[in-house]
């Protein structure tokens, strides 16, 4: 369970509480938990349990999200008393304690028994239909008809949860609980193999409600063995008659009286076990009980193996995508040194010839390609470094006068005609000098670069106020940003350059802003040019 106090925004003095091991924070009304801020993305933000944890991690929104006034990356731990930033909500994390539905770290198995035929022993393979399809005889049409009707309302809820979307321990636990509201269990528990696949571990477990909880739970490693190997499900109804047991076996010492255990498996590969028990009396479970567990084994096999290629393709998605910034960033570095190389040949020449001309055309193309070289490095530094911004009184007009005058001669050379509108009135801003001059270098360089060819290349660089924000704005004639890769552009590795950029400036921008609470936006249409607008807070909200 996690609970969220709002403390600021729209929603303040509101309080979620849930155990859903993971769930959206958001404006769609889809979402678990619904923040009226319109600075916060629809699907803002995730939040999964962890084994005795939550983690934070935010889905590509807009204006980003912190937790304790740091921009995270990946994901964050959550701890009781942290603060989460989302556009302008805040909330405070007032609990965490993981369900006890879940807690099964003291789930163990014990030592194997030696199996031994006993007429109160029954058996259901794996694949066998479950009763729930099967005809009623005639002279029990209406037990037979409960009974079928019974088990297929079940199976209809059990496939409902697997259809639903939910994954990982959740789904599990909640097919265990449909399993308890259809058996007289009083204990139960779903096992998996690790990842090595050599052990079973616990991924859910439920006792009933009315007594101490369970401080500890072992099974019958006999049972578990059995139902592994022969992907059968297995049911005794009195322990304490079973010949299978011998009196140091678990199952009995617990004073186990009835249990079921069912194989769950996928393609004939065994996944796990799901186990029920009870110990108040025996005959607790019929042979049409275990034909229903079987069955919805069966079905959480089927979604646990499609939890498996779900993360296998995750992973090949990622390893690909790795793959693909390395060319990329490859491809760009080998572009640059071969330039660097040409430039130093003209340098080798003229030295040869006592060319001057040459000699200063060769270290200009040297010394551009310098520049990207450290402007990649730089960008990969800010991207990949967490960091507070070193607030001062940061005036935005003279930010881009410096910004200007560093790149005025290549925008000259180029034909760009650079402008700047700024705003003599304008206030200073608590910003990181030095984030903002990253900022406008990034937008402006890749201005320079969007007009290349058109007819008259123009670049205009203006400031402004607007409500509580101190913003700039880049605006370029170019040839503007297609459709399809717009609502990306910030995104990191996303270019429109192809092997003449790196996909890191834009996503370097996005970073800083968000850094500082402030607001990055692109207005574009294809042959219209781009927009790019970024907002400074004047007073920037507690913890940043």
């Amino acid at each position: 369970m996690i609970q969220l106090d709002v403390i600021a925004g729209s929603n303040k003095g509101a309080s979620f509480q849930t155990e859903e091991s993971s769930f959206v924070i958001g404006r769609a009304r889809t979402n678990r938990i619904i923040l009226l801020d319109n600075k916060v993305s629809a699907g803002h933000a995730q939040i999964e349990r962890r084994h005795q944890t939550y983690c934070l991690r935010d889905l590509n929104s807009t204006n980003g999200t912190f937790v304790n006034g740091r921009a995270i990356t990946t994901e964050a731990k959550l701890a009781e008393g942290d603060e989460i930033r989302l556009g302008q909500t805040v909330l405070r994390v007032k609990a965490i304690a993981v369900s006890p539905a879940s807690q099964a770290a003291n789930v163990s198995l014990s030592d194997a028994a030696a199996l031994a035929p006993s007429p109160v022993h029954a058996r259901v393979p794996r694949t066998q239909t479950a009763a729930v399809l099967q005809q009623p005889s005639a002279d029990t049409a209406t037990p037979g008809l409960i009974e079928a009707y019974r088990n297929l309302l079940a199976m209809y809820k059990v496939s409902s949860i697997i259809r639903s979307g939910v994954g990982g321990d959740k789904l599990l636990d909640e097919v265990l609980a449909q399993v308890f509201r259809n058996f007289r269990a009083e204990r139960g528990v779903i096992m998996l193999y690790d990842d090595d696949g050599t052990e079973l571990v616990p991924r859910a477990f439920r006792t009933r409600g009315g007594g101490p909880p369970e401080t500890e739970m072992v099974i019958s490693r006999t049972i578990a063995n059995e139902v592994i190997e022969s992907q059968e499900a297995i049911l005794t109804t009195d322990a304490t008659l079973d010949e299978r047991f011998n009196p140091a076996e678990s199952i009995v010492q617990q004073h186990i009286r009835s249990a079921m255990c069912a194989p769950i498996s996928a393609k004939n590969r065994p996944l796990g076990i799901i186990y029920v028990d009870c110990r108040t009396e025996a005959g607790t479970f019929k042979k049409a009980d275990l034909e229903l567990l079987t069955a919805i084994g069966n079905e959480a096999g089927v979604a646990v193996e499609n939890q498996i290629l779900r993360q296998a393709n995750l992973k090949a998605e990622r390893l690909a995508a790795v793959g693909q910034t390395v060319a990329g960033l490859s491809h760009y570095v080998k572009n640059v040194l071969t330039c660097m190389e040409a430039g130093s040949d003209i340098i080798t020449r003229g030295l040869k010839e006592s060319d001057l001309g040459a000699i200063g055309k060769g270290w200009g193309v040297v010394s551009r390609n310098e520049r990207r070289i450290s402007e990649l490095v730089l960008d990969m530094l800010n991207y990949s470094t967490e960091r507070k911004p070193a607030r001062a009184a940061c005036d935005l007009n003279n930010v881009i006068e410096d910004v200007a005058e560093t790149i005025g001669p290549t925008a000259e050379a180029a034909g760009v005609r650079l402008e700047l509108e700024l705003d003599p009135e304008l206030s200073t801003v608590p910003a990181d000098p030095n984030g903002v001059h990253r900022c406008v270098l990034n937008l402006l360089t890749n201005a320079l670069d969007a007009v290349e060819g058109a007819d008259d290349p123009k670049v205009t660089v203006a400031t402004g106020r607007r409500d509580d924000h101190v913003f700039f704005q880049v605006t370029d004639n170019g040839g503007g940003i297609p459709a399809d890769v717009r609502d990306k552009i910030f995104d990191v590795f996303v270019s429109t350059k192809g092997e003449g950029g790196t996909g890191l400036g834009l996503a370097v921008v996005k970073k800083i802003v968000n850094e500082h609470a402030g607001e990055v936006s692109v207005e574009s249409e294809p042959g219209q040019g781009a927009r790019f607008t970024v907002a400074f807070p004047t007073q920037p909200p507690s913890g940043y």
